[in-house]
């Protein structure tokens, strides 16, 4: 009976919500039905997830469903990397510009169309940045001139990129076109076209395709790869396929030419036909990765450390674009990315970005992005088991943890952006000898964590804050490290929490606003330098002295015997009121060539190496400083 009454109570329960369901029409938020960006820069209907604050730039809220017009010049539509998804029925288009001008379109996934993206009587446009894939046809382009189709996958559709009708003088650069069932990139009737710098891999009948009156096209740099034909021309069409010496032409996978000169350009033409023949046919495939040292380019990262002719002390330089790769660095490289925000390294939700097992590793200029989400600290954007490496000026974002060093020693973290990872930075099982300095780890789940036997580190000037959970956590047995110069604030747990770790030296560092600014288990460290500790938000004492260091209420938070009364800015200012100057300089002209034991040696003075007495060093430091208020 008890089991009956159960059974009903549930299906009645279940009822209910399906009516309140009914009712309030509760659904994922999605679009379906053609959307118009309209002539007048309205959006119908007004209930599409796009929005525009100025009628120019047009941005995705959500993944539609159905087809977008665009009937207003000079705007931008960005997918901010949602989905643009229709259904293959003959004629349907994913973005349709008909008679448009100066309209981007980029940053989008396009899929399930006849037509991707459609272009008809249209100029000066750019399609940049986009996934086409799973369409009829990828991109079509009828009777347009003068666009820019760059930087966009194109994958895996009937047919690739499609130039129709006098479509002429477009350039088509920077693109992978790859895994086409029927062609990768094909024009007719259209002329004058620039295609350079593209991956056109493994497609169907052909790479490329020029039919019907389509001359003069130039291609160069471009690396056609194990396509079932690699260039199909119907009629006597005469096109352009190499930049001229020394820039080159294309490489070719099925060329079996030879460099007898070693200026990395084979020595005999790639022939295509009677009418067609790159003379400069590329040696190695052409890509946005150099190795500065060989001048050797290629498509990808790993492709570049892998090579042969890379070898340890070689730097490979990486141009802007997001690379999907898992790096695994296994030779004493130094990777530099074009720029921090615009060179990315995208793990695609999978597994480790950048797995650094070589020593003597410089990894700069990055944005590394996308580990696997898991509770497992190895899936994170740099994991590191090696020694004396360097990353500096890069950005690690949404990964499980940031960097991930594992018994790794000797290493500089310097000026780095750690932010929305699970954990900003993890060392672990004896990862010792490291400096963490001039990072900021904000917004992560946790911030820095040392654990397990990891001695002599040197963490400063970082800040470390608005993390939910713990800012900082030192814990089991890590000994002897350097907590100085850190700001860490507005973290929703602890600011720093020590667990069964002793003799750390913690001073000069801003503790300002957590919700609890420390928590100490089994610990016994070092909270001042023997003069000075550090400033709290929450210290109430007061300064009898007038030297800038708490005289009450002490030690505060039960360690701090030098509280500070303002925060640690600048080590020239002596007296601690946020500014440098006449007061400090009169105490350190005060102590001027004075040594540790003397009657007017002030330590708080001693502020320049070597420490231990007050000398030139100490009065060039102020000088140099003198004037600079705390902002």
């Amino acid at each position: 009976m008890l089991l009956k009454r159960t059974a009903s109570g549930i299906t009645l329960t279940l009822l209910l919500m399906g009516m309140l369901a009914l009712a309030f029409n509760i659904q994922p938020a999605k679009a379906s039905g053609t959307i118009y960006i309209r002539a007048d820069g309205s959006i119908e209907p007004d209930t599409a997830p796009i929005s525009s604050v100025d009628n120019v730039t047009y941005n995705f809220t959500w993944n539609i469903n159905d087809s977008i017009v665009v009937e207003r010049d000079n705007i931008v539509v960005d997918g901010a990397g949602y989905t643009l998804e229709g259904t293959p029925k003959p004629n349907s288009k994913g973005i349709n510009l008909s008679g448009r001008s100066n309209v981007t379109i980029k940053n989008m996934r396009i899929t399930s169309f006849w037509i991707g993206i459609m272009l008809e009587v249209s100029s000066s446009n750019t399609i940049s940045g986009n996934n086409v894939t799973n369409n009829e046809a990828s991109i079509k382009i009828k009777a347009s001139s003068y666009n820019n189709v760059s930087g966009n996958s194109i994958a895996n559709n009937r047919y690739g990129i499609a130039f129709l009708n006098s479509s002429n003088y477009n350039t088509i650069s920077g693109n992978n076109i790859t895994a086409n069932n029927c062609l990768g990139i094909g024009f007719e009737k259209s002329s004058n076209n620039t295609v350079k710098g593209n991956n056109i891999t493994n497609n169907g009948v052909p790479g490329v395709y020029l039919a019907l009156a389509s001359s003069h096209n130039k291609f160069y740099h471009n690396n056609l790869i194990d396509n079932s034909e690699q260039v199909t021309c119907t009629s006597d069409i005469r096109c352009f396929w190499d930049n001229g010496y020394p820039s080159g032409g294309n490489y070719w996978s099925d060329y079996n030419g030879a460099d007898s000169d070693g200026d990395r350009l084979g020595d005999t033409p790639y022939i295509i036909d009677g009418n067609n023949q790159d003379n400069y046919p590329l040696m190695h495939p052409y890509g946005p990765v150099c190795n500065l040292n060989t001048s050797l380019t290629y498509t990808t990262i790993q492709s570049a450390i892998d090579a042969p002719e890379t070898l340890n002390g070689h730097s490979i330089f990486v141009r802007n674009g997001t690379y999907y790769e898992h790096v695994v660095v296994d030779k004493s490289l130094s990777l530099i990315g074009e720029d921090k925000h615009s060179t990315k390294i995208d793990g695609n939700s999978y597994g480790t970005v950048v797995t650094v097992t070589a020593d003597n590793v410089n990894i700069t200029g990055f944005t590394i992005q996308k580990s696997q989400e898991s509770g497992i600290p190895t899936f994170s954007g740099i994991f590191m088991s090696s020694n004396g490496n360097n990353v500096s000026n890069t950005i690690l974002t949404n990964n499980t943890s940031g960097f991930y060093l594992h018994n790794s020693s000797y290493n500089m973290i310097a000026c780095n952006t750690i932010s929305n990872n699970n954990q900003a930075i993890l060392l672990d099982h004896s990862s010792s000898n490291n400096i963490l300095t001039g990072n900021n780890a904000s917004h992560n789940n946790r911030g820095l964590q040392f654990m397990y036997s990891c001695h002599y580190n040197t963490i400063s000037n970082n800040t470390v804050s608005n993390n939910d959970d713990y800012g900082i956590i030192i814990e089991y047995e890590c000994h002897n490290n350097s907590l100085v110069c850190n700001t860490i604030s507005d973290n929703n747990d602890t600011g720093l929490l020590l667990v069964t770790s002793n003799n750390n030296t913690i001073f000069h560092n801003n503790f300002i606003n957590n919700t609890q600014q420390i928590c100490i288990v089994d610990s016994a460290n070092f909270w001042d330098n023997g003069c000075e500790g550090n400033y709290w938000s929450n210290y109430d004492g007061t300064d009898l002295d007038s030297d800038g260091i708490g005289d009450t209420e002490l030690p505060w938070e039960g360690v701090d015997s030098y509280p500070l009364m303002n925060l640690y800015w600048n080590p020239a200012d002596v007296d601690h009121d946020l500014n440098v100057d006449l007061y400090d300089a009169i105490r350190l002209l005060k102590g001027y060539g004075s040594k540790l034991g003397d009657e007017n040696y002030n330590p708080h003075c001693d502020i320049a190496e070597p420490y231990g007495q007050i000398d030139l060093y100490d009065a060039v430091l102020l000088l140099v400083n003198y004037g600079k208020k705390y902002d």
